[in-house]
């Protein structure tokens, strides 16, 4: 921790700052609990102010999954996109950072401290039609090995995963195609080919 950072957060007055990172397949979203745009790791964060929140993130030291949820006021074009996202953001980092704004400029303190890293593993939302809110669900490396993995192995789920891998085209006609095991051009018959009796072909030719 820096010593600004410890001046900050000894002060009487703290202004937090809780910056959260989240790698979409179609592109990263960067948030902070700020107004107005915030510069940070050289990228420019859109501040949600009071409509975000981060959820106490739950630690624990007997092997299970330590968890944190990302709660934000949404439209509903806005929870439509992030469900969509669904298939292609589940395992996909996400990160949260703490830090805290400076109280006489509104800037950000540096270095903000890396609070949370993880994937993404839900998406749930609960939308009234104009506005709702939606909440992301971050979990660590443990949790992401308990997520169940459905994947369909077809074109369509390949391509959610990397919009220019076309591997998997030919899968969906796999069940069609006449397979042949073996080679169908070997001899079985009498290895003398002229025709004689019986016995063994192995010794006849010694």
């Amino acid at each position: 921790m820096t010593s600004a950072m410890q001046s900050a957060l000894a002060a009487p007055v703290v202004k937090p700052a809780i910056i959260v990172r989240l790698d979409f397949a179609t592109g990263a979203v960067r948030v902070h609990s700020g107004v107005g745009n915030l510069s940070f790791n050289s990228e420019t964060y859109t501040g949600l102010g009071a409509l975000g929140a981060v959820a106490d993130i739950v630690e624990t030291i007997d092997g299970s999954s330590n968890t944190c949820d990302l709660q934000m006021v949404a439209s509903s074009a806005l929870i439509a996109l992030a469900l969509g996202e669904i298939g292609g953001a589940r395992g996909r980092q996400g990160r949260v950072w703490f830090g805290s704004y400076d109280l006489s400029t509104g800037l950000l303190i540096s270095d903000p401290i890396m609070r949370y890293s993880g994937v993404i593993g839900t998406i749930s939302h609960d939308d009234n039609g104009e506005t709702g809110k939606l909440v992301i669900g971050l979990v660590d490396e443990t949790g992401d090995q308990e997520r169940p993995r459905t994947r369909y192995y077809n074109m369509a789920d390949q391509q959610r995963v990397d919009p220019t891998d076309t591997s998997m085209k030919g899968v969906v006609d796999l069940p069609n195609k006449q397979l042949n095991w073996g080679n169908s051009k070997v001899f079985t018959g009498n290895p003398r080919g002229d025709g004689g009796g019986g016995g063994d072909s192995t010794s006849d030719q010694l």
